[in-house]
């Protein structure tokens, strides 16, 4: 089984005549034969905790051990008040889970120092802080000082993960967008990763799973 006790969830309802959905975060505390105790979950948008009715649907996704995305629909089957307050999904069998590709994961507001260089010298190389991160590429601010433009540039980046360990990358991409004044004013531009090789996604990736982790810790505590 892919879920294990202590993993994190996501958890999305659709709003009733509406095509928007509601956000909430929870976390695993028991795991049976076909379904899952989870704590009750945590609206997103203001921190609140949420009791939902029997038979409440969810969209429900979460990230195993090997830093799979995986996902399902599921539905509250039971409740429970002891030991701990939550409620009780059904889970499908292991091979009926949606894996997602890791591309589409989401991008997170991470700070990561990086240098950029232009690989058609359009601009002087410069360092700067990550706006956004994830498996596909960055957005970094530009200085005040520099005008960069659309085209291939190398990025260095040092990703320092929470066991100690540094990782250097040195990876090729394009600047895809530039935006003026899109973050309070503050210019970013848009690089989208190529030619980036397993090793160098699983390790981006991994950095960016480390993070979020951190965040819904933080969150959930």
């Amino acid at each position: 089984m892919n879920i294990e006790i202590g993993q994190f969830m996501d958890l999305e309802q659709r709003q009733k005549n509406s095509r928007n959905t509601i956000k909430y975060k929870s976390k695993v505390i028991d795991v049976f034969e076909n379904c899952i105790y989870l704590a009750y979950p945590i609206q997103q948008s203001n921190g609140k905790t949420k009791i939902f009715p029997l038979g409440t649907r969810f969209s429900v996704s979460f990230i195993d051990k090997n830093e799979e995305i995986y996902q399902f629909h599921t539905e509250i089957i039971k409740k429970r008040t002891k030991p701990i307050p939550g409620i009780m999904i059904a889970i499908p069998e292991d091979d009926k889970l949606n894996r997602i590709q890791r591309r589409k994961f989401a991008r997170l507001e991470i700070v990561v120092d990086v240098a950029v260089h232009s690989e058609d010298g359009s601009f002087l190389p410069f360092t700067t802080v990550t706006a956004d991160f994830s498996g596909g590429g960055i957005a970094f601010i530009i200085p005040r000082n520099i005008d960069v433009h659309h085209g291939p540039v190398t990025i260095w980046m040092s990703l320092p993960y929470t066991d100690g360990n540094i990782v250097h990358l040195k990876l090729q991409g394009d600047i895809v967008r530039v935006a003026d004044g899109t973050k309070g004013g503050i210019r970013t531009a848009s690089v989208a990763f190529k030619n980036l090789t397993k090793k160098e996604e699983q390790t981006i990736i991994r950095y960016c799973f480390e993070k979020q982790r951190e965040e819904r810790r933080k969150e959930l505590m």
